[in-house]
């Protein structure tokens, strides 16, 4: 393989990659302005975010309960802290083997990790 060959494959690399996250990009966004629509359209006599508001947990777990598994090296070992929208602990232990998993039958707000 020559270097010339060599750069161009990096070049076509770097234009796929571009153009991945271009694509990527302009489907999160449309799906952005698409579910709330279609949620809207579902539920056209409830105002999520007044209910939210409110402090109605239904609607705001209907609106955005998912489960994760977060996989990363560096987390190996540290601490965690699940904590719901209202900051109680709901969860917690330590990172094994770098893999943390959100489960999504629990209302997790935020993640707290410390060394």
């Amino acid at each position: 393989m020559t270097p010339l060959n060599v750069l161009q494959n990096v070049g076509w690399a770097v234009a796929f990659s571009i153009i991945g996250g271009a694509v990527g990009l302009v489907l999160v966004l449309a799906a952005s302005v698409v579910l709330p629509r279609v949620i809207e359209r579902f539920t056209p006599n409830i105002d999520e975010e007044k209910e939210i508001a409110r402090g109605n947990v239904a609607v705001a777990e209907y609106f955005g309960r998912v489960g994760v598994t977060i996989e990363c090296k560096d987390i190996d070992g540290m601490k965690y802290v699940m904590r719901d929208w209202h900051m109680r602990d709901i969860g917690q232990g330590t990172v094994a083997g770098g893999v943390l998993k959100v489960p999504a039958d629990k209302p997790v707000f935020v993640i707290e990790l410390a060394r």
